[in-house]
């Protein structure tokens, strides 16, 4: 996967929503995982669609995670009394649908602007030079995928781009205490083995059913599975599941059923 720097001139500032709470007073940025609430579109405050994840992790100088379609990572230096400065940030190429390219666009705008914040037990908010509200994250409490019937949203097509599921059928995906995951392709159904390290996660090899269905469905099915074993990590944020390739691009994005 390609990796490029998104040059700050290239991005784009997008309008802010006036009337910050508050003065920036700082706060703890590390050690914990952050998932964005709300973005700012035309200069007005819009919350995050459920099917989109954009999250950001600050470690040891630098800041990463997904911003709704790729990943992403930046340097960035911050100080005790609420200042902070991102530097050029760098993202994997996948194209994704409006939605999630809506998020990630006013993400990495925001990133761009950002000048001050805020960090306290529950929420990060990035702030700009006048203290208008850019981006509004909040701490996310480790919870676990195993056990629960997922739904599939988008999978990676195999050729740069993250693409929804037909409104046909639902494809599914339960991962059980065993380490087998089951489910339904969008014609058959499917299982196969995982396993866990940490964050890693390996599938596969997949068996399943021998039914027949549309091309269309059939072709949906193949990619729906291929995409699934490349999956190499797991990215969970409460009701989302996103399986990432090695190269850092999306493979799978669930919610549960």
């Amino acid at each position: 996967m390609a990796t490029a720097l998104l040059s700050a001139t290239g991005l784009g500032v997008v309008g802010c929503a006036s009337g910050s709470s508050g003065e920036p007073r700082g706060g703890t940025l590390t050690g914990i995982h952050w998932v964005l609430s709300t973005y700012v579109v035309d200069g007005s405050q819009t919350k995050v669609p459920a099917e989109v994840t954009s999250d950001a992790t600050f470690a040891e100088g630098k800041i990463g995670g997904t911003a709704g379609v790729n990943q992403y990572s930046a340097n960035y230096t911050a100080d005790r009394g609420g200042s902070i400065k991102f530097g050029e940030i760098s993202s994997t190429l996948m194209a994704g649908p409006p939605e999630a390219t809506e998020v990630e666009n006013a993400v990495f705008a925001g990133l761009e602007a950002a000048k001050q914040y805020y960090a306290d037990d529950t929420t990060l908010t990035l702030y700009d030079i006048q203290g208008d509200v850019l981006l509004v994250y909040n701490k996310e409490e480790k919870t676990s995928f195993v056990g629960t019937e997922w739904l599939v949203t988008n999978y990676n097509n195999g050729k740069e781009a993250i693409v929804s599921t037909t409104a046909d059928v639902d494809l599914t995906a339960l991962f059980d205490e065993a380490g087998k995951v089951s489910g339904f392709s969008g014609v058959n159904t499917y299982n196969g083995d995982y396993t866990l390290d940490g964050t890693s996660i390996e599938i596969g090899p997949l068996a399943t059913t021998k039914m027949a269905g549309s091309s269309e469905l059939m072709q949906q099915e193949q990619l729906y599975l291929a995409a699934l074993r490349t999956s190499a990590k797991y990215i969970l944020v409460g009701d989302k599941l996103e399986l990432h390739r090695d190269d850092g691009a999306i493979a799978v994005k669930l919610i549960r059923k």
